[in-house]
């Protein structure tokens, strides 16, 4: 099939589903040979029309934000992993019922919510190591004068 760029709205993606399909046998393999689970981070690869595709592969998908969150759980299914650098009250009575993991940015955060969710999910504390491999600051939790966000 070729595509008449002329005749679609932008933007818009073209997915290649064969290397879309490669790369999913690619993770089955490794999941297979480590026995981990695998998530599909929203943040980055959003596109919903390929869940069907994908959801076989993959054992659920894990979000950075209460849109996100429902998107994952309503529409992909399987593990629901939630992450956010804040939470807020609301954020967190949106999050809790929908996801079976939720990951704080800082202790404050934990402490903050963690009477509200522990009976809901399971709870996580990322931990930053100070080093990062970022390739830009923006993305880099580890640069100079970074100061995270807290409630």
């Amino acid at each position: 099939m070729t595509l008449n760029e002329s005749s679609l709205n932008t933007p818009y993606f073209v997915i290649n589903e064969a290397k879309l399909l490669e790369n999913l046998e690619k993770a089955k393999q490794l999941k297979q040979i480590s026995g981990a689970k695998l998530v599909l981070a929203l943040k980055c690869f959003s596109t919903w029309g390929t869940f069907d595709t994908i959801k076989p592969y993959l054992d659920g998908t894990t979000s950075s934000g209460p849109y996100e969150v429902k998107l994952g759980h309503q529409t992909f299914g399987g593990e629901t992993h939630a992450y956010s650098v804040g939470y807020s009250k609301q954020d967190i009575e949106v999050v809790k019922p929908l996801a079976d993991k939720i990951i704080f940015n800082s202790l404050s955060q934990l402490d903050a919510h963690y009477d509200s969710c522990f009976s809901d999910a399971s709870l996580g504390l990322r931990i930053n190591p100070e080093r990062s491999v970022a390739g830009q600051d923006l993305a880099n939790p580890a640069r100079p004068f970074y100061v995270p966000y807290e409630l």
